[in-house]
């Protein structure tokens, strides 16, 4: 045999054992044991208290986590039954991090126990602002659900399931999730909100690859729809209401937005359209509000249609807004506020106003005009007026001997400026 070639071979059987060694050596160290040993060091060096039952993986990507029970250093509890699911080890480590599917059980985060951070000693240097903005890397989720529970930090516990069919940072997006909080009381009966989400997109580029700011996730963004319906599973249920909203990004255009919501009777309450772009939200709703129409929250809502046009605009970065109002709000029958009042007295309120933050501060100009009808008296609809301060009501304060009011100006004498 050439001496190159048992060279050649000797070369290979070493090659082969070092490598065989190390597969078991990996395998051996994924164990519960000794990786659970792992874990509870990386915990203890970042001052987490708490462990976890079990925590297991192997070579052909599954792994296994049972019974978390953790408590952060800003008091927050974090609390998990079960995780199980399989990673792709190859194109993770190629630089897409792929999960080929997961399911989380009994996740549990309890946000009540936070503390809040210690105030800074005078003296202290500023931490200087990160120069550039955080970005994700590439990644991958197949078919995945999850449950489990948020307690808030005044203690309301919302709980939720989803699942979807994946998540793929530079293609699709798809969700399905419900949502359940806390209910209120109805004379003897305690409501059961609930609320189904369901959202799905398509991306124009990787998802957060540019940045996690506003406007990079937006540019992210080719098209996507977003259906919300929010209903009561007590008694008392009287239909569902709903949010509907699709934007579609098309090419040197900002991402153009359309929606409408939907009141208990599957009637539009308010329609918008708008744009996002370069991080400024832009909208246009036209109102046709009707309190009795919105279910078990009727009870809750003041007696007063409001229809007319609102537009708005803010930058959250930059921490400005703009908000213009063209609105019109009746009062159906006044005498429920007083009973000097006629039943059947209608009150309508014409409100224009314009307002706006800026460097120098808020700056606002506003108008209003009134209508008052009493069944039995004419219609009376005087010009606009200027007002000095609005003041934000239920309903108009009920004015001593209504009949005997001739004109809007003595309306206004009577509910202040």
């Amino acid at each position: 045999m050439p001496r190159a070639l048992r060279i050649s071979l000797w070369t290979l059987g070493v090659v082969v054992v070092l490598l065989g060694g190390a597969v078991l050596w990996i395998d051996s160290e994924l164990k519960p044991d000794p990786l659970g040993k792992r874990v509870a060091a990386a915990l203890a060096d970042a001052k987490i208290k708490g462990g976890i039952g079990k925590v297991s993986a192997a070579l052909d990507g599954t792994f296994e986590v049972l019974g978390v029970d953790l408590t952060l250093t800003d008091g927050t509890k974090v609390k998990l039954a079960s995780a199980t699911g399989k990673a792709d080890i190859w194109a993770s480590a190629f630089g897409t991090y792929t999960v080929e599917k997961i399911t989380i059980r009994g996740f549990d985060l309890d946000l009540s126990t936070r503390v809040p951070a210690p105030a800074e000693p005078a003296g202290t240097p500023l931490v200087p602002a990160p120069t550039t903005t955080p970005k994700l890397p590439g990644f991958k989720v197949g078919p995945y659900s999850a449950n489990g529970r948020v307690t808030l930090v005044d203690g309301q516990e919302v709980r939720f399931s989803a699942a979807g069919e994946g998540i793929d940072s530079a293609g699709a997006v798809a969700l399905r999730a419900g949502v359940v909080w806390p209910g209120f009381k109805i004379g003897t009966t305690i409501t059961r909100p609930r609320a189904e989400i369901i959202f799905k997109g398509q991306l124009q580029r990787p998802l957060g690859q540019a940045g996690l700011d506003i406007k990079n996730l937006t540019d992210d963004v080719k098209s996507f729809e977003l259906n919300v319906i929010a209903k009561d599973d007590s008694p008392l249920a009287a239909g569902a209401m709903g949010l509907e909203l699709r934007g579609q990004h098309e090419p040197q255009k900002p991402l153009a937005l359309s929606g409408q919501v939907l009141d208990a009777t599957r009637r539009p309450a308010l329609k918008f359209t708008g744009t996002a772009d370069q991080g400024t939200l832009s909208l246009e709703a036209i109102l046709d509000l009707d309190p009795t129409r919105f279910g078990i929250l009727s009870s809750s809502l003041p007696d007063c249609q409001v229809a007319g046009l609102i537009k708005a605009q803010t930058a959250p970065l930059a921490g400005t807004w703009a908000v213009q109002t063209d609105v019109k709000a009746t009062w159906t029958d006044l005498s429920k506020f007083s009973k000097t009042i006629p039943r059947n007295t209608t009150s309508s309120w014409t409100v224009k106003a314009q307002a706006r933050n800026a460097a120098e501060g808020l700056s606002s100009a506003r108008g209003r005009s009134c209508s008052r009808k009493w069944m039995r008296n004419s219609h009376y609809a005087p010009k606009a007026a200027p007002f000095s301060s609005p003041r934000f009501r239920s309903a108009p304060p009920p004015v001593k001997s209504p009949p005997a009011m001739r004109s809007c100006a003595q309306a206004r004498m009577a509910l202040g400026p």
